[in-house]
């Protein structure tokens, strides 16, 4: 039996290297999709910080355009993958945001009246892709103002002259149903501030003279005095004139026995508008008797008699609210720019005003289509929607709504 070998080559190193590039390829496959992704969430990060400076910035020229018709400003973005969004209604009552305010004052015969007032804006939003920067589901961040740790800490009414008048925050909540973003919401607020006037009225005046005159006491308080023995009191003094005055001598008098003790207080002035609480001791040859009738009376230098008013200054208390309305004016698809215009503003005045309530309603639960499952209470609500805003007294409250009309620019 003969057998015969046929020599052949081996395959084996091109099977290898046929592997070896395919495994190559699906690494790098793999390694680009995820260089891919970071630079897609790191592009949508950049989006994201570059979002919120954008409608921080509009907050903040909101305020310097709603007051003034006429005047216009403009703020610009740039963006990758968000895009912005105005939401509102068809008609200025059907828009997303209401506040009513309540006003309780009293009329001419001193009744307590109340009245409502309503008030309507649109608000701006910034939507980013959840894919291109997802924070997590229930993120929220404020971010005007900056003085609160959270959206949900933000009110629908600021105090103070130099307070915003718009809140600006982002929120991360899915909604079934809907496209899923990261939004940066820019809602207009109601700020409000106190100021004071003060009115002279017709002054009295007292004439030049040679000799003292009285002057106002406030208050006479007796310390440790008992029948019989010696003690001591104290005298509130008023100046409620419009220039110091110096005082000249205070007069204890015993209406029954007649009997007077004088003491000097030369050297001691009261400024205008002001108060001084002067302490005497009750010396001998002077005496206490619970029975008996006491006069206190307080003389000023007579120098000073021709600047010395009868009239005390009134003080006016102000209270002036301010709330801006924004509405859409022109559209455009893919805008670049934010064109913010003074469109006129309406005021009110109401007097003698006590108290007054804001009450804000957001998104509105009677409007149609809100709330729907884009747009739902949980994910707007303010924390408290309702405020009182403190009065201790009777106000003159003045309320300016500015309207704002919004232009999509390039």
């Amino acid at each position: 039996m003969h057998v015969t070998f046929k020599k052949t080559k081996a395959v084996a190193p091109i099977v290898s290297t046929i592997m070896l590039m395919a495994v190559t390829l699906f690494v790098m496959s793999i390694a680009l999709s995820f260089v891919n992704n970071t630079l897609t969430r790191r592009e949508g990060e950049n989006d994201f910080e570059s979002a919120k400076i954008f409608m921080k910035n509009v907050g903040l020229q909101i305020d310097d355009v709603a007051w003034t018709k006429g005047r216009v400003d403009t703020v610009h973005f740039t963006s990758q993958y968000g895009q912005v969004e105005f939401l509102s209604g068809d008609l200025p009552e059907s828009a997303p945001l209401k506040y009513t305010v309540t006003y309780n004052y009293l009329d001419e015969y001193g009744v307590e009246i109340s009245y409502e007032e309503y008030y309507y804006s649109s608000i701006l939003m910034y939507n980013l892709p959840i894919d291109k920067s997802f924070l997590g589901e229930g993120y929220d961040e404020a971010i005007l103002p900056k003085n609160v740790n959270s959206a949900r800490e933000l009110k629908p009414v600021a105090s103070g002259t130099t307070a915003p008048v718009a809140n600006v925050f982002a929120i991360q909540k899915s909604n079934v149903g809907a496209d899923q973003y990261l939004r940066i919401v820019l809602v207009p607020v109601m700020r409000y501030h106190e100021y004071y006037v003060s009115s002279s009225g017709p002054q009295t005046n007292l004439g030049y003279s040679t000799t003292p005159i009285k002057i106002n006491i406030q208050k006479v308080t007796w310390n440790g005095v008992e029948d019989g023995t010696y003690g001591s009191f104290s005298v509130t003094i008023e100046n409620p004139g419009y220039s110091p005055v110096d005082l000249d001598r205070l007069d204890l008098k015993n209406v029954e026995s007649e009997s007077t003790s004088i003491y000097p207080l030369t050297g001691i002035t009261i400024d205008a508008g002001k108060s001084l609480t002067i302490t005497k001791s009750i010396e001998s040859p002077f005496k206490w008797a619970e029975a008996s009738e006491y006069l206190i009376e307080v003389y000023i230098n007579p120098t000073d008699h021709a600047s010395y008013s009868s009239t005390t200054p009134t003080v006016e208390r102000h209270i002036k609210l301010y709330l801006p309305e924004l509405i859409l004016n022109v559209g455009i698809p893919q805008p670049k720019s934010i064109v913010m215009t003074g469109d006129g503003i309406k005021s009110t005045n109401y007097n003698s005003v006590t108290s007054i309530t804001v009450k804000v309603e957001f998104p509105r639960t009677s409007n149609p289509g809100f709330p729907d499952d884009h747009y739902d209470n949980l994910f707007f609500k303010f924390n408290p929607t309702e405020t009182t805003i403190p009065m201790s007294y009777q106000y003159q409250v003045e309320t300016y709504i500015g309207r704002v009309k919004l232009d999509y620019g390039t």
